[in-house]
């Protein structure tokens, strides 16, 4: 897919003074002034001003003339960078985005929503599409295409996995459902990448291919230059990821339906009744009414029968979710040692929430000036699949195979759970605890 270059909103967003001029680099224009750029803390990486130069250079050269056969040009285009050079913050800040670009079109629906109230039901809403291009150029490891081409590849999987997850947010009456809005907006956001050697292939993957070109014995010359020009056009500067989110309004189905002479005589139909729709109702409630008994109630149950009757009874606990699974596995987790292990609690629902903020500890843990290695963690989620466990282990089987992906921590941490649903008893703890032990 191509991707349209416009001005930044890096430069906003970081409330940072606006270059009194742009410059010019081969023979586009670009939004910073990469003369006035800062000093690197990493001197053998380039800087951020640079780095978004070069990469919004690239696209514009990529993408050719920008006239009016271009669609992409159109889009509201954000070039922004990734400081971290350490993999887990990398990918805790990639869930980041991901959450952001899925709140702006929540956000941006409901807004629609709010200003169609009281106007013309024909007005049609706006829709959103913007797109972001972070460039990631100061983690090494992501320097590799296959590591790069991996992680990327495995977000979306997890992305794909979580549409089968038992999550407590769908679980929401009603009610909660109507302070959201009217309508529910459909909210996409696609995740691709770019990189320098995109499309790189392994000695396995060269001699897997030259085995097939060899037996089909014909090789197509033009099908193999287009697949050539294709990879070029992706091969970035830098490694980079663009994030596009699109937020449309649900369909309306009453437009371009029946006439409402046939919506009448359809709802009258359906509104008849025959003679053995009576003869199901007598078969189902003539009996039940002719053996149904009275029992007569002892005084002493009055009282009690007056509680039950009592409707929206709450518990009422005086421990917090973080409290409760503290004790919990003080009194029964084998493996809980007060001196080396951690506490962390979130109110996260939604699936990006639960791996950036995973993520995130990860990456705290390493900061820490304190020994790692035989150490634990313990995630408490408060909100996030409490009804279902065979969830939070397919959750915590992506968490892990995420973690094996990234070179500075493969091989260092177990992940394990805990759940009021726990198929071993031994593990039902009060709330879904994420428990990541360090070898």
């Amino acid at each position: 897919a191509a991707f349209g270059s416009s001005s930044s909103g890096f430069t906003q967003r970081m409330s940072l003074p606006m270059p009194t001029s742009a410059r010019r680099m081969s023979g586009n224009m670009v939004m910073y002034d990469i003369s006035n750029d800062p000093p690197s803390s990493n001197g053998d990486r380039t800087n951020i001003w640079s780095v978004l130069a070069e990469t919004e250079s690239w696209l514009s050269s990529v993408l050719g003339n920008a006239d009016a056969a271009n669609p992409y040009t159109r889009k509201e285009v954000t070039y922004l960078c990734e400081p971290s050079e350490d993999d887990a913050l990398v990918v805790a800040g990639l869930w980041r985005r991901l959450r952001e670009s899925r709140e702006l079109g929540k956000s941006h629906g409901e807004l629609q929503e709010q200003m169609l109230k009281g106007k013309d039901p024909d007005q049609n809403p706006n829709t959103l599409r913007q797109t972001q291009v972070l460039v990631l150029p100061y983690d090494s490891h992501l320097d590799d295409f296959q590591t790069f081409d991996a992680i990327v590849a495995k977000i979306n999987k997890c992305r794909r996995n979580a549409r089968d997850f038992m999550m407590d947010v769908n679980l929401k009456t009603p009610e909660d459902q109507e302070k959201i809005g009217e309508r529910d907006w459909s909210v996409s956001v696609n995740f691709a990448h770019l990189h320098p050697n995109f499309g790189a292939k392994t000695q396995e993957q060269i001699l897997q291919e030259l085995k097939e070109e060899e037996e089909k014995g014909v090789v197509d010359v033009n099908l193999e230059s287009y697949k050539e020009k294709r990879l070029l056009a992706r091969r970035s500067p830098y490694p980079t990821v663009c994030i596009e989110v699109k937020a449309t309004p649900p369909p309306d189905f009453d437009q371009g339906g029946a006439s409402p002479a046939a919506q009448r005589s359809s709802s009258s139909k359906e509104d008849e009744i025959t003679s053995e729709d009576v003869k199901k109702l007598e078969l189902l409630f003539g009996k039940t009414a002719s053996f149904e008994k009275e029992t007569p109630k002892k005084i002493d149950d009055d009282f009690y029968s007056s509680i039950a009757d009592v409707k929206d009874i709450v518990e009422i606990s005086f421990l917090s979710p973080l409290e409760s699974a503290q004790e919990w596995i003080a009194a029964y987790h084998e493996s809980f040692d007060i001196k080396t292990s951690i506490f962390t609690n979130t109110k996260c629902e939604h699936i990006d929430e639960g791996y950036e903020f995973v993520f995130n500890n990860i990456a705290m843990k390493q900061a820490s000036m304190m020994p790692i290695t035989n150490t634990a963690q313990y995630l408490v989620f408060e909100n996030f699949m409490s009804t279902s466990s065979t969830s939070f282990e397919k959750f915590s089987g992506e968490v892990n195979d995420l973690i094996s992906l990234l070179p500075s921590i493969r091989d260092k941490i177990e992940v394990s759970v805990l759940h009021p649903e726990h198929v071993d008893a031994d593990n039902r703890s009060p709330v879904p605890v994420l428990v990541m032990t360090w070898k």
